[in-house]
């Protein structure tokens, strides 16, 4: 009975925090479903790695994980990392949401987000074994967790953003009438709460996620 009250729970907040994006649950399947393919694809293309490409993964991981065990890491330079990339990624993502063509692009950025976690963690377990679930649960899943969530509800804010577009366009030309005046810029203040999202998994990614890998580890 526990369960199921805290699934309901989970569920109305859910539909609440989509409420105040006025986004439909179904608007999140599609982008889901990519993100989910780009994961299985990249996990899929680390098995057909040669054995110097896993020679040299294999070093780099080791490398890094002496780093966390004997060194004290820059948790400052890889926050400021962590941020700088997804930074740039969200700034794509809200340029191809104002596009009209920008529909295509949005899945496919985040299906590659989607590739990069996938063939990261698949090559976290084949060259490192035991270790490397330590990797995927600790340093990968995680801050994944935040930031994946996070690139959902951007590509489904442009997508609905996109389409509007589009159907506005369209009736303009069909009907005449004037397009919605400041209608771009209501629709991007929507796009804030993501980003401070983005910030949250790049703390993880900087602070959280090394401890923890280091205390496995």
């Amino acid at each position: 009975m526990l369960e199921i009250k805290l699934g309901k729970s989970k569920k109305l907040m859910l539909q609440m925090m989509l409420d105040r994006f006025n986004l439909p649950m179904n608007k999140l399947i599609l982008p889901m479903v990519f993100i989910v393919f780009g994961i299985l694809l990249g996990s899929i293309s680390s098995n057909y790695l040669n054995a110097s490409e896993e020679l040299e993964m294999h070093q780099y991981f080791s490398g890094f994980l002496n780093m966390v065990n004997v060194q004290t890491v820059d948790r400052g330079a890889l926050f400021h990392q962590a941020l700088t990339n997804n930074t740039k990624v969200y700034l794509l993502l809200l340029f191809m949401s104002i596009s009209v063509i920008g529909i295509p692009f949005i899945y496919a950025i985040i299906a590659v987000k989607g590739f990069i976690v996938g063939f990261t963690a698949g090559i976290a377990f084949k060259v490192l074994e035991a270790k490397g679930l330590a990797v995927v649960l600790c340093l990968i899943l995680p801050k994944e967790l935040i930031l994946l969530s996070a690139y959902i509800l951007i590509a489904a804010l442009g997508v609905a953003l996109c389409s509007k577009m589009i159907h506005m366009i369209l009736s303009s030309k069909k009907n005449g009438f004037e397009p919605e005046k400041n209608f771009i810029p209501k629709h991007m203040l929507k796009f804030i709460p993501c980003y401070v999202l983005l910030i949250i998994g790049c703390f993880f990614e900087a602070f959280v996620c090394p401890v923890l890998l280091k205390m496995v580890l």
